[in-house]
């Protein structure tokens, strides 16, 4: 058995060739390019979008457990900081609720650990297209450049230390309840928050 020997040639690519093939690649990604990174920041928003649909929903639940009314509450509970870092024994000095940081106080400005344990999960309070604040979340457990409550719905109380002073209780035009929102629909509950 004789073998065929083959007396074809392999045929490289000119340098033309590669730069022409190149060329077509980089007019190609950089049409593509903004039309991923505007699609990528439209899933960014519907994340946040779906955000505030799962704590809306938690806040109602919290509402049913509280006969009708929103969350508004007021005090201080130790070691109950968003941040996790926070919570750790002489972590925070003081009380953590008297003075600065106040990552344990229990108001409007940490309104998140009122529906909480109805979400489960703090990274549902942060908005993937926002920068996270790091400085108010370190020292304070705070989430800034997020979501903030509509205080004109909820009221606030400021009645932890001295339930007495001036502006400790904060009513809302609705006192506080949600059966008293006239129309749900067009009522804003949570907003961006800068």
């Amino acid at each position: 058995m004789t073998r065929l020997a083959c007396t074809c040639r392999r045929r490289a690519y000119t340098l033309v060739e590669l730069l022409i093939v190149v060329a077509i690649i980089a007019v190609l990604a950089a049409i593509l390019f903004p039309v991923f990174s505007r699609a990528k920041e439209a899933a960014k928003k519907t994340n946040c979008l779906m955000n505030v649909r799962q704590f809306s929903v938690a806040t109602i639940l919290y509402s049913a457990d509280y006969d009708d009314v929103l969350p508004r509450s007021d005090g201080c509970q130790p070691f109950s900081s968003l941040n996790p870092e926070l919570n750790r024994p002489g972590r925070v000095p003081g009380d953590g609720c008297s003075q600065w940081p106040f990552a344990y106080r229990l108001n409007h400005y940490s309104w998140p650990k009122w529906v909480l344990p109805y979400v489960g999960s703090v990274q549902l309070f942060f908005c993937p297209s926002r920068e996270k604040d790091a400085r108010m979340w370190a020292e304070n457990g705070e989430i800034m450049n997020g979501y903030a409550i509509n205080l004109a719905l909820t009221g606030a109380l400021n009645i932890w230390g001295n339930p007495q002073r001036l502006g400790a209780y904060r009513d809302s035009w609705l006192g506080g309840k949600m059966g008293n929102v006239p129309d749900p629909s067009s009522a804003m509950l949570f907003m961006e928050l800068s």
